[in-house]
Order: structure tokens, then sequence, then C-alpha cells
């Protein structure tokens, strides 16, 4: 489907990293910790990884082990912030603050690239940033300040950090072993976190947990697949259905509040981050699209 509809994949990735985040929101509601999730995500993806990976179609040993062991780090310390936001704040608003990584990623490929941000770039980070705050304040609960809210943001940052050093992999990389050494990285990291706090999973948590793991897998297989055969530009018009099915799944599911005042204050703000990272960034004279998708 992806070489011949890859619009469409990309639009199925974006259900699946949705998806991702409300089974998320729905175990930790049954007494899942964050890092324990983290953990059960990541050992799928790892599990998942490995058929290809033996099929020849990467390598198990990275050309450039220390970068690949920086980018498990910071990606997982991403992941850990993003799933301890989804604990804590709605799905969508969740979603929300990790969607905003695409703007951390434009201004560390400005420094540590040398790709030269636009002034579109920074009027779109302004009102990414700006609608953000309209949507905290949107909420029946405000959550400035709070413990979920400053999670959110740091996990962007992460992710920005992350993806820019993936960008910097992929030179000699592929797209299996990175992720692949992501996944390890960042269960053994999150090991002592969760040691001692594991649960016993019954029937009902063993299907949720086989849901995040396998709705992670197919949205990073399809995401990054997709964008082998359409402009990265293409990929950043469409990601913003991410956080637009978190907002609506967390309603239909959870029963999470979505006014027409929250879904204003949140496209104004997705509409920013797509301003902010389509088509505007330089690096030598060349036009470079950063785009990434939920970790």
């Amino acid at each position: 489907m992806t070489h011949r509809h890859p619009v469409v994949a990309l639009a199925v990735s974006c259900f699946f990293f949705a998806l991702m985040a409300l089974l998320v929101r729905l175990l930790s509601v049954r007494g899942f910790g964050f890092a324990e999730l983290v953990i059960w995500r990541m050992g799928f993806g790892a599990i998942g990884c490995l058929p290809f990976l033996l099929a020849g179609h990467a390598r198990f040993v990275p050309e450039r082990p220390a970068m690949m062991l920086l980018r498990g780090v910071v990606g997982g310390a991403a992941v850990l912030l993003y799933f301890f936001s989804i604990q804590h704040l709605e799905v969508g608003l969740a979603t929300l603050f990790n969607y905003l990584g695409p703007l951390f990623t434009t201004l560390f490929a400005a420094y540590f690239l040398s790709e030269r941000p636009s002034p579109r770039n920074l009027i779109g980070m302004a009102v990414a940033f700006g609608g953000t705050a309209l949507t905290l304040q949107a909420m029946p609960h405000p959550a400035f300040l709070t413990l979920g809210a400053l999670a959110g943001l740091l996990s962007a940052l992460g992710q920005g950090g992350a993806v820019t050093l993936v960008r910097r992999l992929r030179v000699s990389e592929s797209a299996f072993t990175i992720y692949f050494w992501f996944c390890v990285i960042t269960v053994c990291c999150t090991l002592p976190l969760a040691w001692g706090h594991f649960h016993l999973p019954r029937s009902t948590d063993l299907a949720l947990l086989l849901g995040v793991g396998l709705a992670s897998l197919c949205a990073q297989i399809l995401f990054n697949d997709a964008l082998g055969y359409v402009p990265a530009a293409t990929g950043a018009l469409v990601s913003p259905l991410t956080p637009v099915v978190a907002f609506v799944l967390g309603a239909i599911v959870l029963g999470e509040p979505l006014t027409w005042r929250i879904a204003v204050a949140a496209n104004v703000a997705i509409a920013g981050v797509v301003l902010g990272t389509w088509g505007g960034m330089r690096a030598r004279g060349a036009a470079v699209v950063v785009v990434s998708a939920s970790e």
C-alpha cells in the first residue's frame, strides 16, 4: 500500500500514533506505571525489528556506536517524559505537546547542522507555542506549570534532539538499525526506574500492551517508509492528524473535554508547527524540511 498510496499510509500512521497514546492512557488508568509501559512498548519494538535484521535489511552492529548510544538515551528520555505526560494530562493535550518536537529539531539543526531558520520558521514557532498556551487555558482545569505539562514540553525538546541525531546517523545507518538500537537502549536505561514496580498483566492488560507495541511499530514503519515516496513537505502536512485524532479518540473513548475553544486553540498550535517546519530551512543554500513523528 505504501508505494501506491503513500499519503494514505502517512494518514494511517498518524492514526496508529494516536491509538498508541490512547492505549497508554488506558493502561495507566489500570495501574501501570509510565516506565513499565515504556519497557513493554520498546520491547515489542525491538522484537518487531528482529525479522528485518535477520533478513539482512540492516546490520546489528552500528558504525557509530557512541552516537547511536546518545540517540537512544535522548530519545528514550523523550519517550519516558511523553508517557509520563500521558498519565497526567488528557491524551490529546499530551500528544499536542509531543507534536512540538519538530520545532526543537529546527532549533537544534540550526545550531548543530548549520541549517539557517527562515523568518517563516520563527513566526511558526511563535504561533505554535501561543496556540499551545491557548489550548492549556481552554482546558476545564488549566494545566499551566504542572508536572504533566512540563514533562510534555521536555518530551518535545528530547524528541527534537533525537531527530537531529537520527539525521546524522542516517548517513551511515539504516532506519531499522537505528530503531532497533533505540528500543534496546531505552529498555536498558528504563529498567532501573521500573524495577520492583512491574505488574502481572491479566489477559485484558496483555491485549492492550500488545496493542501499544503493534500500534507503535506499524506507525513507525508506515511513516518512515511512506516518506521514501513523497516529499518531506507532504509528511509535514499530513502529520498534524496525530494530535487531532488523539483529541477525538480521547473524547470518544475516555470522555475527555473537546470544546470548540479547545479545538480552535489546538489547531492554531498545529498550524504553527506546520508553518515553522515546512519548507523553510536552508542548509548551505539548499532547502531542507524537518519532519518527525512521535517517538
